[in-house]
């Protein structure tokens, strides 16, 4: 098929109908960088709605008087392309599109999963400094961009980490208002509902969006289809086909362990014995699937490189739905799939790091880093605060981490205030919040 054929399905130019969609918290922020002289990248798992934000830039500049024909969109996963990806490609692309459909004026250029294409950033860098363009592309391998960004293209970017949706976007997908009482500790039934559904579905774009098209229809087969569509697709096109792995057996079965087991520990050696393989590719196979965003993996906080590195590492699933999907039971682990949630949450803001943290006197669950300084400690004990111990144990270990870090907020995550404690009982430097109060008011 002629390049410039290929071309015509992905632009406005050509036969393309590019639907914005819903918009993500982070598009007004990547579309007041087209102002900015800079490169913007975009990474993220697949299916959590890159290519949309590029939809919402390429929809706002069109509404804004730019003519479609300066905009260059190309999905480097359109079979038509994927034989031929290499630098002369994109040369090829772009003399196309110069010769025969913009050949002069300022263009706007959005590649999709350009990662695709060895040494691509080589040539963004050459033609973001002789060409007059502003380049859009994405990703959706975490450490593949970063390996290439912080070598050519230092300093000549912008990042935005594109990951499911948080709870206020889901709310928003599923056309839920969002409360207003943020003064009360119980949720109303319609937040309580949909956060269980959050808990158990997670946040893809595409899972929230049945509810909102289907109505009260039983989604939950089709929510689970797609959800296992969307691991297999992770697993296979982003680290089995770009690792070339050919275990793909022990590939799976370590993504599913890794993923039922969110919120739990790992270690390198122990995992290799279960599943009959060597430490050093579990490690390999573990950091593939943290940068193709099917994980993340959680250091213990300590200032010795040594005591960091030594420690199990704590694994949670960048997205609860695919844990779910994958397990054969949730309801006995609820608890854990909540401290992911808290965690997912906690990462969404780049400038910080997450950790966990224990001594011989306390464990905390998620540690807050930022700016040389611990910000925050979190317990999450979703449920069983009734029993007093409990309560107690949670409470201790958070005034225990307060003495090693007294600058840092302490907070507990449950379910509801319990009905056997009352606010003065609880000191004055811990808050205790109700889980949807933290995933709206934290963001």
């Amino acid at each position: 098929m002629p390049l410039l054929d290929v071309l015509m399905r992905w632009n406005p130019w050509g036969t393309a109908k590019l639907e914005p969609g819903l918009k993500r918290e982070a598009t007004p922020e990547v579309i007041n960088a087209i102002g900015i002289d800079q490169i913007v990248v975009l990474t993220g798992p697949r299916r959590t709605g890159k290519s949309t934000i590029l939809y919402q830039v390429i929809d706002y500049l069109i509404k804004d008087g730019v003519d479609p024909k300066s905009i260059l969109h190309v999905n480097f996963e359109d079979p038509g392309l994927a034989l031929d990806l290499s630098l002369e490609l994109l040369d090829q692309i772009y003399d196309e599109y110069r010769a025969h459909i913009y050949p002069k004026g300022k263009a706007y250029l959005f590649f999709d999963e350009i990662q695709r294409v060895l040494d691509w950033e080589r040539w963004i860098r050459a033609r973001s400094e002789t060409e007059d363009v502003k380049i859009f592309i994405t990703g959706s391998s975490a450490q593949l961009m970063s390996r290439e960004l912080a070598t050519l293209l230092t300093g000549r970017h912008l990042s935005f980490t594109i990951l499911p949706l948080n709870f206020r976007e889901y709310l928003y997908f599923r056309d839920i208002e969002e409360p207003t009482n943020f003064y009360s500790y119980k949720a109303t039934p319609t937040i309580s509902n949909v956060l269980i559904d959050y808990l158990t579905y997670g946040g893809y774009p595409g899972i929230a969006l049945i509810d909102r098209v289907t109505g009260p229809k039983d989604t939950s087969t089709l929510k689970k289809q797609l959800l296992l569509q969307y691991f297999d697709d992770l697993l296979f096109k982003d680290v089995a086909l770009r690792h070339q792995i050919r275990d793909l057996t022990l590939l799976r079965n370590l993504a599913i362990h890794l993923l039922t087991n969110s919120a739990g520990f790992m270690n390198y050696t122990k995992l290799g014995n279960k599943l009959s393989a060597s430490p050093d590719v579990i490690q390999d196979y573990c950091m593939y699937l943290r940068e193709a965003y099917l994980i993340d993996l959680m250091q213990l906080f300590s200032l010795k490189v040594t005591e960091r590195t030594k420690n199990d590492q704590k694994v949670h699933a960048v997205d609860i739905g695919l844990r779910n999907v994958l397990s054969i039971s949730n309801s006995e682990d609820f608890g854990k799939n909540v401290e992911t949630v808290v965690h997912n949450n906690l990462k969404t803001d780049s400038l910080d790091n997450i950790y966990y943290y224990k001594d011989k006197k306390c464990d905390i669950d998620l540690l807050v880093h930022r700016n040389n300084q611990v910000t925050k400690l979190v317990q999450v004990m979703y449920k069983g605060l009734d029993v007093a111990t409990t309560m107690e144990r949670e409470i201790t270990a958070l005034q225990t981490a307060l003495q090693r870090f007294p600058n840092a907020e302490a907070e507990l995550i449950v379910d509801s205030f319990p009905n056997n404690w009352q606010e003065k009982d609880i000191p004055k430097n811990i808050k205790i919040i109700p889980l949807w109060k933290f995933l709206l008011s934290s963001i």
